[in-house]
């Protein structure tokens, strides 16, 4: 029986460095994601991606490796692991109070983070870095416009600070009456 203890210990073990090593690949994720989106930032006039369910798109140019979008503990078919936070789309980032405080990613494909890694998930807040954090310290998070300077209205598309507005453009004006 010490025999088949010792291979359940070393079983577990071994299974628990593994969700380690996953964790710890998916938070280099994180980052490398919260970088490409900073770098996007950037580049676009100093706004968040418009709108959230494209920012894979907008970004990859900014990533070395596809592969950092899908975490290693999520199921091989899910192509993107990491949701943009549907509150920050198209709102310029100068906006948020507290971007280290404020979550852009998260690692899931719901409306809610997934805790694949012993109750923890990883988290890319708005100013570009990640954690690894439990459900508890997510819960103290800010995630909607509570912490905005002004309340927007409408988000806007980004455009690229490197193109030029047309200028020129005639817009007719309607008489009632």
């Amino acid at each position: 029986a010490s025999m088949i203890d010792a291979t359940d210990e070393t079983m577990k073990e071994m299974a628990l460095g593994k969700l380690k090593a996953m964790a710890i690949s998916s938070l280099s994720n994180g980052k490398q994601l919260g970088t490409a989106l900073m770098m996007y930032i950037q580049d676009y006039d100093e706004t968040m991606p418009y709108p959230a369910k494209d920012y894979k798109n907008m970004i990859h140019p900014y990533v070395k490796d596809l592969k950092v979008f899908h975490s290693p503990a999520a199921p091989p078919d899910e192509k993107v692991s990491y949701t943009f936070n549907k509150n920050l789309e198209g709102i310029p980032q100068a906006s948020i109070v507290s971007p280290a405080e404020t979550v852009m990613l998260y690692e899931g494909t719901g409306a809610k983070p997934e805790y694949r890694y012993e109750g923890k998930t990883v988290i890319t807040f708005a100013d570009g870095h990640a954690k690894l954090m439990t459900s508890a310290e997510v819960a103290k998070l800010t995630w909607s416009d509570k912490n905005w300077k002004h309340e927007i209205v409408e988000p806007v598309k980004p455009k690229p600070i490197t193109k030029k507005k047309q200028s020129g453009s005639k817009t007719k004006t309607r008489k009632h009456g």
